[in-house]
């Protein structure tokens, strides 16, 4: 019995899965139970729910200190509590090149608009007295803050005996391993990754102090540079970025490891990337590739593959731009001042969430005919409670539909009535190769106690020498389906 492939079993490297055509939009794969009718389950992604608003616009870092959450928006400096309280720390440049990092205990080391700054727990100083006058970026590591100049090679790093709140105009070095300019740096494990225009070095502790507290690590110098300030990321004994030649990459303990795939690289070329960051869910790791154009590319570390993150029913691009963990929970950084928790339904807190996986395109080789068509999951444990809708209706009664199919909601002036329902989703099918795609076919999920529902459609008809499928679906509750349905 031929198959329409969601998700195959490749993994990213797979150069034919990575051409196909095969798509997930706020869906990802994972592992299905033994003896499935599949091997992967798609699932949905988490969803965001408000949790905090920051003096903004504009969010420009997150970051977790200690065990509390710190914010950088519109030249503030903000903490926020486990009940998403705000408290306004002071004053900072309004940078968007912004980095915080833990400076041990409940410290907070900033770096915006070429300053050094550091909360110690009660106050928000600027510290001045170092080598550097441009400070570009901070990192932290074994009891030193690593500041690097701004558009420039120089890295300096606070006393060791004073603690991140005492600079020395001599203790400073030259990350000259190449010519290129600083972009910033980041702590990796045990070391120090100054990532730069066109290279990166890493750095270690020496452990002698004061003006030798730091030195290159000789020969650890990598030919790859980091595309943007905001393009990198730290993940677990790691680092994601963006490399100066556009591509994704894993660094850790060895080399750099490129991770895109062609649908990856064709976005970064073409598309805006604005920000990279991590979460992480029920043993899953994720690192992200926000865009300002199109929807986010998030790569699952478990599953080695690729799917994207969009916002709203139109798809359009997530406006998350980094994550912190703290209290517990992965909070997540709004472009606009807003902070979100995730969670484990299916809705944004700016609204409906719409999930999207398009099939491989099955190509027989010839003409053929298509009886039925069936896409099983795990369904008949929820169900909808809402008001009911209301259409505009046709002079026979039925729901007008737009340009692509879908039915028109109209203001109803009758009372608002509250119904139950099954969730719904919506199955389009193309007989080109996803070049243009019959109507929308609206298909239930079965309801409460229905476990055997299937999605169905009958008398397809016949296929000239291609089928590919659509499922899409918007109602806010989990509906996982295996990755492949069955045609007869």
């Amino acid at each position: 019995m031929p198959r329409l492939i969601f998700a195959a079993q490749s993994a990213r490297n797979d150069a034919v899965h990575s051409l196909t055509g095969e798509r997930l939009v706020n869906m990802h794969a994972v592992p299905a139970p033994e003896g499935a009718r599949a091997a992967l389950l798609l699932r949905n992604v988490l969803g965001t729910r408000d949790f905090a608003t920051l003096q903004g616009p504009f969010l420009r870092a997150l970051a977790t200190c200690g065990d509390q959450l710190y914010a950088a928006s519109r030249g503030v400096l903000a903490r926020v509590n486990e009940a998403g309280t705000v408290s306004t720390l002071g004053s900072i440049a309004d940078d968007p090149d912004t980095s915080i990092v833990g400076a041990g205990g409940d410290r907070a080391a900033v770096c915006a608009g070429g300053a050094y700054y550091l909360w110690d727990g009660s106050s928000l100083t600027q510290v001045g007295g170092g080598r550097l006058t441009n400070i570009g970026s901070v990192a932290y590591l074994g009891g030193y803050v690593f500041m690097t100049q701004a558009f420039g090679r120089e890295v300096e790093w606070t006393s060791g005996s004073g603690g991140p709140g005492s600079r020395n105009a001599l203790y400073f070095s030259e990350a000259a391993a190449s010519g290129d300019n600083i972009v910033r740096a980041m702590k990796v494990g045990p070391y120090i990754w100054v990532l730069k225009e066109q290279s990166i070095e890493k750095w270690q502790l020496t452990g002698v102090g004061g003006t030798g507290a730091f030195a290159p690590i000789p020969g650890a110098v990598e030919e790859r540079g980091l595309l943007s300030f905001n393009l990198a990321c730290p993940i677990p004994n790691g680092v994601f970025f963006i490399g100066n030649d556009k591509c994704a990459y894993v660094g850790g303990g060895g080399a750099a490891q490129a991770v895109s795939t062609p649908p990856v690289d064709e976005a970064l070329k073409n598309n805006e990337p604005t920000h990279c960051f991590y979460y992480e869910d029920r043993g899953h790791r994720y690192a992200v590739i926000r865009f300002a154009d199109r929807p986010a590319w998030c790569l699952d570390f478990a599953m080695n593959r690729w799917h994207e993150r969009a916002e709203g029913v139109s798809l359009e691009a997530w406006d998350a731009m980094s994550s912190a963990s703290c209290y517990g929970q992965w909070q997540i950084g709004g472009r606009l001042g807003r902070v979100w928790r995730l969670g484990q339904a299916p809705v944004d807190a700016s609204g409906p969430m719409r999930r999207l996986a398009v099939s491989r395109t099955l190509e027989p080789g010839g003409s053929f005919t298509v009886a039925k068509f069936e896409l099983f999951g795990n369904f008949g444990h929820q169900f909808i409670e809402e008001d009911a809708p209301a259409y505009l209706l046709d002079e026979f009664g039925f729901p007008l539909r737009d340009s692509n199919g879908y039915p028109i909601h109209a203001e109803s002036p009758e009372p608002v009535t509250r119904w139950r329902r099954s969730p719904n989703a919506w199955l389009r099918f193309s007989k080109d190769g996803g070049n243009t795609w019959g109507a929308p076919k609206l298909r239930s999920f079965g309801k409460l106690g229905a476990y055997s529902t299937t999605l169905s459609v009958k008398g397809m008809g016949q296929f000239k020498r291609m089928m590919t499928a659509e499922i899409s679906m918007t109602d806010p509750v989990e509906m996982p389906l295996f990755a492949e349905a069955e045609i007869t």
